[in-house]
């Protein structure tokens, strides 16, 4: 079942923004405007079939994907993604410390994207 982009772009930044309180707690807002995307409601990354939170503002500039974020599609799939195309030292990072040899974040993929599905129906 697909929703509405701008409506999950909403639901996550109030969500965001209460959960935050009066925490410190820090996520990434989308930096580019391109086609006045900001005034639409897109706040975070991403087009019109999902959307990335980051709670870092590590950056893949090849990509133009934040480097670790949370994904949320607009058929209600969500997945954790890793981007590291620009960065060799990254790269080692994700496949030394967070794959290794017990991939304690269960993350897929190769070379230099790799992500965790929480919803797979």
């Amino acid at each position: 079942m697909e929703h509405n982009i701008k409506e999950i772009h909403e639901n996550v930044f109030q969500y965001l923004k209460h959960w935050r309180g009066d925490e410190d707690m820090n996520f990434t807002f989308r930096k580019s405007n391109r086609a006045g995307r900001l005034e639409q409601g897109y706040w975070f990354y991403g087009n019109d079939n999902y959307l990335a939170v980051s709670f870092w503002t590590g950056m893949d500039w090849k990509n133009k994907t934040p480097n670790i974020c949370f994904v949320v599609h607009v058929t209600g799939h969500t997945f954790l993604e890793i981007a590291v195309s620009d960065s060799d030292l990254k790269n080692d990072f994700v496949k030394e410390v967070l794959i290794g040899q017990d991939n304690p974040l269960n993350l897929e993929g190769e070379n230099r994207r790799f992500s965790k599905r929480y919803n797979t129906d």
